[in-house]
């Protein structure tokens, strides 16, 4: 059997913390969630666990982590926690793409668009399951 890709979702400690961070989503979580990954056809999970890592948003069906940094990732041993951390996950199997406050607060809908282009070009894993109540797609890509 290969277990090379395969990492643990039930990690008892980090599923508490991820509850805990799925609480306190930080202004920018908070608004691409509700006014963007929420609206898209493909499931996406809030602070998932991957391994021992909490990961801000997760499609399973792309193996796509969305992280939302906020400026103590630009600290130099932020960076290499980081760079870490990616190179952990892309071992995985798990795509990273990294976004800053700055760009959510800012450049909102490129951010949105952007993700939604990765995700579309991103070779699905499994068959798709579509969420029932997903809402049309006119949303996006945002004009």
């Amino acid at each position: 059997q290969n277990t090379e890709n395969k990492y643990d979702f039930n990690n008892p400690k980090l599923k508490t913390i991820s509850r805990n961070l799925r609480k306190a989503m930080t202004p920018q979580e908070r608004r691409l969630w509700y006014a963007c990954l929420k609206a898209l056809p493909w499931t996406i999970r809030r602070q998932y666990v991957i391994s021992e890592y909490v990961v801000d948003f997760y499609c399973a069906e792309k193996r796509i982590a969305i992280e939302i940094d906020g400026s103590e990732h630009y600290e130099p041993a932020a960076e290499e926690k980081d760079r870490i951390r990616t190179q952990k996950l892309n071992s995985l199997g798990v795509t990273v793409i990294r976004y800053d406050n700055h760009d959510v607060n800012k450049h909102f809908k490129d951010v949105c668009n952007d993700i939604y282009d990765r995700l579309t070009a991103a070779p699905s894993v499994r068959m798709p399951q579509y969420k029932t109540n997903a809402k049309p797609r006119s949303c996006l890509p945002l004009q």
